[in-house]
């Protein structure tokens, strides 16, 4: 019988992940679970691993899932709350398993499409049902998990797919043209169909940080000539517009507002979670505790603003409240490193322009810690940004295009 070779089948496992993300949390958890698997029953996979974890970012990454480990000890929550938290956060682990078996651009290219390609095919879905009236799976401006998710993965199914298409001569130009059709589908459904104010940052955010990485003497023109054309395609929208406007409306008039509103419950939330983080700055409130400490500061507030919150839907926030100033400064170091990671120029950028659209989104909510968003870019930084650090390979030298130009 021939052996298994795992590098390759973790790949595929970890490629079938990328893709259940936009679908099915069932199915993510048992090919995550299939992953973990393999990695601890393999002698190979243990020994990339131990070798990956030379990388700044990954060092970074397993100090972060230890700050949450740690902060169980002094946590605010019960002790089946701190462990389901710290469960949660196994997500973190996704970084380095990748970074242990995506080390050719062959397979990097390979998550690009894989990813595009399920995208692609919920996008058109989506048109579909939006122009005919026929609903299909679901409605068309939420067709994942939600709406949220669904703009911000089309644009990072898009933007990446254009830096393909724009820059790796390896490819054919019929798939070259195709990859720019799949993406434009993809941002005109975040414009006219989309309902996500984080994807609209994210549709600023991706072709601004594109060209400013990819451009030289001019970059800083070319960028915000993007984001101005970016917003010229926003309120070209009546569906943008009147969401963004909605936005706020209910930012200036939440203090008065008898109805709660998704940015009223945040302007709360904001304002409660600095209350106590003046409380308890350095250590927080434990894993898992945010809940707790929160609870107990809303007890005799009536009405909607008395309502209970798990999470304040600030990243850095919710990071702070419950791993401490410790964890906060951990996430940022970890941060630090992805950007000087060497992975060719084309991956580093397809890693960089979603890891940049994550940092903005998540002043608004927790894009790093939930669960199909948080996988995403775990899982994302960790095929696109790690160095070939396992075999010989026909690897481009670091911060060189992946071919070149035809």
């Amino acid at each position: 019988m021939k052996k298994m070779d795992t590098v390759k089948t973790t790949r595929v496992l970890l490629l079938c992940l990328l893709a259940a993300l936009t679908f099915s949390t069932a199915l993510t958890n048992i090919l995550e679970g299939l992953v973990f698997l393999i990695f601890i029953s393999s002698p190979e996979l243990r020994s990339r691993f131990c070798t990956a974890i030379k990388q700044p970012m990954i060092m970074a990454s397993l100090a972060l899932l230890a700050s949450f480990a740690v902060a169980t000890v002094w946590s605010y929550a019960t002790w089946e709350v701190r462990i389901d938290t710290l469960i949660s956060a196994r997500k973190i682990l996704l970084l380095p398993i990748a970074a242990s078996v995506f080390d050719d651009s062959i397979w990097r290219r390979r998550a690009i499409l894989t990813f595009l390609s399920i995208s692609l095919v919920i996008a058109l879905l989506s048109w579909f049902s939006f122009l005919t009236g026929i609903t299909v799976y679901k409605q068309p401006h939420a067709m994942f998990k939600n709406h949220t998710i669904q703009t911000l993965f089309f644009c990072a199914a898009a933007f990446p797919a254009l830096l393909l298409a724009l820059r790796d001569s390896e490819l054919k130009k019929v798939t070259r043209y195709l990859l720019a059709i799949g993406s434009i589908i993809m941002i005109l459904n975040v414009v006219f169909i989309g309902t996500s104010r984080s994807g609209y940052l994210a549709l600023l955010a991706m072709p601004a940080m594109l060209l400013f990485l990819s451009s030289g003497k001019y970059k800083w023109f070319i960028s915000v000539a993007a984001v101005i054309c970016a917003a010229g395609l926003l309120f070209a929208s009546s569906t943008a517009t009147n969401r963004i406007h909605m936005a706020i409306d209910n930012a200036l008039a939440y203090q008065s507002s008898e109805k709660a509103t998704s940015l009223g419950y945040r302007m709360v939330f904001w304002s409660n979670t600095y209350e106590l983080l003046k409380e308890s700055p350095v250590l927080g409130y434990g894993t898992g505790g945010f809940e707790a400490a929160y609870t107990e500061k809303v007890k005799d507030v009536e009405g909607w603003r008395g309502e209970i919150a798990n999470d304040p839907h600030n990243q850095y926030a919710i990071l702070w409240a419950e791993q401490g100033l410790p964890g906060l400064i951990i996430f940022l170091i970890f941060i630090a490193t992805c950007f000087r990671q060497k992975s060719p120029q084309l991956y580093q950028q397809a890693g960089l322009i979603i890891l940049v659209t994550w940092l903005g989104t998540s002043f608004f909510n927790g894009h790093f810690g939930t669960s199909a968003e948080g996988r995403f870019i775990f899982l994302w930084l960790g095929i696109m940004l790690t160095t070939a650090s396992f075999t010989a390979s026909s690897e481009p030298p670091a911060n060189q295009p992946t071919s070149s130009s035809s």
